[in-house]
């Protein structure tokens, strides 16, 4: 497989040739021609020099390799990058088209530079590259492991058990995102928030019982029993 960049009427181009492109009247070429698959980057057929070549519409886009050469490899993006195979995997079956068609190889993964989305080439294979089409996962493992945050151990562990997954055997990439997705979950932060009526109680001073001394209570006492002895003598003056 051939590649090369072309600019053309302010659009920038992937252009690729070479014998993997067998067969453009595949009824997988038509379905990717006439149907605007959301994650899927957009191609047409041509036909320069009685050579068949796909143009592929990069204007706008940058490939991963350069995006992680430059950045790393954080819990995030890879999930982001790992979400969008996901769903581009599981939609294109829709369409009739194989997991195995969608091109992971790094160079070949696209980011699009204002939304961050990531999004892929597909491109019909014939039966012999298509037993060579795990390659292309292998390589983007292999990509990532040598650009990952490695502060974030869970994330390491993910990366290199999923690698060694596709070492041993060609996994569904489905199996190894649930994978992913169990090793990498966080448990949510509970906030401990305070209700408006919460608030309002503890900012409001609570009234308190006043408990008076025992100087204050002795002291009561000896007015409560001089006010009954002057009440008493004054009665016994009347009666007199």
């Amino acid at each position: 497989m051939q590649i090369q960049m072309m600019y053309e009427m302010n659009k920038t181009y992937m252009v690729v040739s070479g014998e993997e492109i067998y067969k453009t009247e595949d009824f997988r070429y038509k379905m990717l021609s006439s149907n605007d698959i959301k994650g899927l980057l957009p191609l047409q057929v041509r036909n320069i020099n009685n050579e068949k070549r796909l143009y592929i519409d990069v204007t706008g886009k940058e490939n991963i390799l350069n995006y992680f050469n430059c950045h790393m490899a954080t819990r995030e993006e890879i999930k982001k990058l790992f979400d969008a195979i996901y769903v581009i995997s599981d939609g294109i079956s829709r369409f009739l088209i194989r997991e195995t068609d969608v091109i992971l190889r790094p160079e070949m993964i696209y980011r699009n530079l204002s939304t961050g989305d990531y999004e892929f080439i597909c491109i019909p294979l014939n039966e012999e590259e298509t037993k060579k089409s795990n390659e292309g996962m292998r390589v983007l493992l292999q990509f990532i492991m040598m650009h990952l945050d490695n502060t974030d151990n869970s994330l390491v562990n993910a990366i290199y058990t999923i690698s060694d997954m596709y070492e041993k055997g060609n996994p569904k990439f489905s199996l190894c995102y649930e994978y992913f997705t169990q090793e990498t979950y966080e448990e949510p932060i509970e906030e401990i928030c305070e209700t408006e009526t919460e608030i309002i109680e503890n900012r409001t001073p609570k009234k308190r019982f006043y408990v008076p001394s025992k100087k204050e209570i002795l002291a009561a006492t000896f007015v409560v029993v001089g006010i009954l002895l002057i009440g008493f003598n004054i009665f016994l003056s009347m009666k007199l």
